[in-house]
């Protein structure tokens, strides 16, 4: 993927886009090598990312290498669209998507979902990547760490990898291992630098588990 000159990536639940930020840095930084990038950000309701997700269009307007268009659908929706008009993902990121979708839509929701996902990446993209990125907790304390592994066994069919990952959580005395430990759980940026910083209360470490499903 590094070498790829043009990237589609998909996001789902793409909220703040930290994912579309991060690609753009790691582009300037020469990780990634693509001349052009197509970001499609689904997310179900316009609201509170509607402002942000414009600034981002504007900002990006008179960059022909990064196109930004947004989606406020159920993913469930837009994923025909996605097949009918043969949208080739690179890269699918879920950036702590899955945890909301059991608290909100419970075991079946997410399961359904999958099954879809699944069928699109096998019928329209079976070369992509699929990074997701959530709490290091697994669906009886909260979290949705449990589907990382439904969705690679579902793929694995397909000649799918894997690499599970996750960071000693700095913030509480015991953390679930999940893969391997990060060497490090520094933040890449200083967050600092943002407007009213600590009115959010973050962590000023990273405390999140992922799973890296690929094809050599």
């Amino acid at each position: 993927m590094q070498d790829k000159s043009k990237l589609n990536v998909l996001s789902i639940g793409c909220g703040p886009c930290t994912d579309l930020f991060a690609l753009d840095c790691l582009s300037n930084a020469h990780e990634y090598n693509f001349d052009k990038l197509e970001y499609i950000g689904v997310d179900l309701l316009p609201q509170p990312w509607g402002r942000l997700h414009n600034e981002i269009k504007d900002y990006y307007t008179n960059n022909p290498e990064i196109k930004a268009g947004f989606c406020y659908d159920d993913i469930n929706n837009v994923i025909p669209i996605l097949i009918d008009k043969e949208f080739k993902a690179d890269l699918i990121i879920m950036n702590y998507l899955l945890s909301d979708f059991h608290k909100y839509g419970g075991q079946r929701s997410v399961l359904d979902f999958l099954n879809n996902l699944v069928y699109y990446i096998n019928n329209i993209c079976p070369d992509t990547a699929i990074v997701i990125n959530d709490i290091n907790l697994d669906c009886s304390r909260g979290g949705g760490r449990d589907y990382f592994d439904t969705l690679y066994r579902k793929l694995s069919h397909s000649g799918f990898r894997c690499c599970q990952l996750h960071f000693d959580n700095s913030n509480k005395e015991r953390h679930f291992e999940y893969g391997n430990e990060y060497p490090s759980n520094d933040l890449l940026f200083d967050p600092r630098i943002v407007n009213e910083y600590y009115s959010f209360d973050p962590y000023e470490s990273c405390a999140s588990a992922q799973i890296i499903i690929y094809k050599e």
